[in-house]
């Protein structure tokens, strides 16, 4: 579901959007906290998958516009380590924490901390600057002035339907034609 509501979405701060929802992880640890019933977790959860979805989705639109080719990999390895080690180190904090404050309480601590974390990163200009260049109507890609035939805007930049990118100085592209991310 996130996953549509994203690919219908014309923003171009993807990023600023997916960081701001981002806060809505608190919401299952807060129904949980307050032992609420299974119908208001299910609904919490399903915010929740939205949400992941809609940040992941502007996550990885901003590395891949972002960073280079030749260094994306790499990044996404660094990436990928940090999430896959700070999930079991949040996990063995929990439960002797829980222990010793109380799950309520504990559960009451991860909104709070999941809540100023977001606001921490929104807090960040390069987070809340940082642009797309495929903001523009759903299923266009914004390439350099100079790029593929396309339509032109005023600030110089072409908007070439399809997800096409113009990568004229990367090895082996030298030709000028647009190719397929």
């Amino acid at each position: 579901m996130g996953g549509v509501l994203v690919a219908r979405a014309r923003t171009r701060h993807a990023l600023r959007l997916g960081v701001a929802v981002v806060a809505l992880d608190a919401l299952p640890l807060l129904v949980l906290s307050q032992s609420a019933g299974l119908a208001l977790l299910v609904v919490a959860m399903f915010v929740n998958g939205i949400a992941i979805e809609l940040f992941s989705v502007a996550w990885d639109l901003s590395l891949q516009e972002n960073i280079p080719q030749d260094r994306l990999a790499r990044v996404y390895s660094y990436d990928a380590l940090g999430s896959m080690l700070s999930l079991p180190l949040g996990e063995m904090l929990a439960g002797p924490l829980a222990e010793r404050v109380g799950t309520r309480t504990t559960m009451l601590g991860g909104v709070v901390l999941v809540v100023a974390v977001t606001l921490a990163a929104l807090c960040s200009r390069e987070v809340r600057g940082l642009t797309t260049r495929s903001g523009g109507p759903a299923g266009s890609f914004v390439a350099p002035a100079g790029g593929p035939e396309g339509t032109s805007n005023e600030a110089g930049e072409t908007s070439v339907p399809g997800p096409l990118a113009y990568e004229k100085d990367s090895p082996g592209s030298d030709d000028g034609a647009p190719r397929a991310l």
